[in-house]
């Protein structure tokens, strides 16, 4: 599979961020994540991972915390949503001394391949993505093949820490795989209420589902 080919297979899967109005609790679904990730070996259990989720500043916690772990020494991981310019951007790993980096146009159509059995396989057996007002959607969506695919990325390059941001939420994001070292909360704000809820307390509830037991959890104001 060369690199027009990967983006054609990539772009083959639901984008729920190209789009407006969908049930939420539907659309997602985490154990179609987690089906996925056992058949690639769970790579998503051979990192370490900080996860952050919030409605303010949560990509800029992200990229802090990026720095910081790497000029601590360790190699660093990163994944982040949306892109500004670039897929690319959204998988970046570094090392204290060298340039950061994204993933690249072969690492990307190399890991869609080595995916691409067991997607298909799992989309052979649910179905693939077909919009019903009377019955839930079964496919794939385009962030959840794209988590998994960093999962992948970060255990073969031998990460030893990655920050995950949270795409939407917390309890049904696709990144919600994890059971991270420290799970973090920035502020909590009215945002997604056609999906989260109506109040700041269901809102909360949603991203406060990345708070996991025996990790440490760090909240701000």
């Amino acid at each position: 599979m060369n690199y027009s080919q990967a983006l054609n297979y990539l772009n083959s899967f639901i984008d729920y961020e190209k789009l407006s109005s969908y049930n939420y609790s539907d659309a997602f679904k985490l154990d179609r994540v987690e089906r996925l990730l056992e058949r690639l070996g769970n790579p998503h259990r051979k990192s370490n991972f900080i996860h952050i989720a919030g409605s303010k500043g949560k990509g800029s916690t992200a990229a802090f915390l990026h720095s910081i772990l790497k000029n601590s020494g360790l190699k660093t991981g990163l994944y982040t949503s949306p892109h500004l310019l670039s897929r690319h951007e959204r998988i970046r790993t570094s090392v204290k001394g060298e340039e950061e980096r994204c993933i690249t146009d072969g690492e990307l159509a190399f890991l869609l391949e080595e995916i691409r059995p067991a997607l298909d396989a799992l989309t052979e057996e649910t179905g693939p993505f077909t919009p019903s007002e009377t019955s839930s959607p079964t496919g794939f969506t385009f962030f959840e093949v794209f988590t998994a695919l960093s999962f992948l990325y970060f255990k073969q390059r031998k990460v030893e820490v990655a920050v995950l941001e949270v795409g939407m939420g917390g309890r049904l994001d696709a990144t919600n795989v994890v059971h991270p070292l420290v799970s973090v909360l920035t502020p909590i704000s009215y945002d997604h209420t056609d999906k989260l809820g109506k109040t700041l307390s269901s809102i909360a509830a949603e991203k406060a589902e990345i708070l996991k037991p025996e990790a440490a959890a760090v909240t701000a104001v």
